[in-house]
């Protein structure tokens, strides 16, 4: 199916704020196509680019049966949304059944004021319960879970992010990834005092981030360090390039390994 149902006001998708239930291919259509597919090239596996997959239960049922109705099933990796799963858990059922292996989630914040500036208040008050729940139970820990964080968001403070990083490292559901935030042109971020990245956000230029522009620490790479299992003060020394490349490059050969093999394992 093509646009989203949701209007969160730092995406430009388009056609953002879709009716329900609207834009998507006729099922028989996508039997025909998956049918020609496995013919002509064997493909089984596919990587689902709808937006909001899990955006209407029918859908995830019609694609349950896909196995029913070809006699053979397929897998797939795509972007859902965690609350509607929480509205509606039965339809966690109706995606393992339909082949999911991977999911994309943006949860983008815990923070209740940073949710409810850009429209997604959700995971502020149910993410932190939810998601493992997911992960273990509704799952039984056979779906892969990427989430996503946007660094930066109006109302985020530095203790609120860093208690953040923590929760993920403490819950293992599967990969965490941190984006820096970007005001695009279009969207309501794109407005009034956030126009053209106006705000200086501390939590983007903390004081030891200034040490010039080449070695400057963005959201991105502080997370990215810290999750090589370096600390705070550790970070600050990368800033200076007081540690030695040896030691950096020697984690993140570790952490590819780690995540490869995770991969191999699903």
């Amino acid at each position: 199916g093509r646009g989203c149902m949701f209007k969160c006001k730092f995406c430009n998708t388009p056609n953002k704020g879709k009716r329900k239930s609207t834009y998507q291919r006729n099922y028989q259509n996508i039997l025909d196509e998956i049918q020609w597919n496995k013919e002509q090239f064997g493909v089984t596996r596919y990587n689902f680019l709808d937006d909001t997959v899990n955006e209407d239960p029918i859908k995830l049922l019609n694609l349950s049966k896909i196995k029913e109705h070809l006699g053979f099933g397929i897998t797939w990796n795509g972007y859902i949304r965690a609350d509607l799963i929480w509205s509606n858990q039965k339809t966690a059922e109706y995606l393992i059944d339909s082949g999911m292996r991977t999911c994309y989630m943006g949860i983008e914040t815990f923070n209740k004021e940073a949710g409810d500036t850009i429209g997604k208040g959700w995971a502020p008050r149910h993410g932190k319960t939810f998601l493992p729940f997911l992960h273990d139970t509704l799952f039984d820990k056979r779906i892969n879970l990427f989430c996503s964080y946007i660094v930066g968001l109006p109302g985020e403070t530095e203790e609120s992010l860093l208690d953040t990083y923590r929760w993920c490292s403490e819950n293992d559901i599967g990969f965490h990834c941190m984006h820096r935030l970007a005001v695009i042109a279009g969207t309501e971020l794109a407005t009034g005092d956030f126009k053209y990245n106006k705000i200086k956000y501390p939590i983007l230029n903390p004081p030891y981030e200034a040490y010039g522009s080449r070695n400057r620490l963005s959201g991105w790479d502080l997370f990215s360090f810290l999750g090589l299992g370096y600390d705070l003060e550790e970070t600050r020394a990368l800033a200076h390039h007081q540690l030695p490349k040896d030691d950096l490059n020697s984690k993140v050969e570790t952490f590819i390994e780690t995540y490869f093999q995770k991969l191999l394992s699903l």
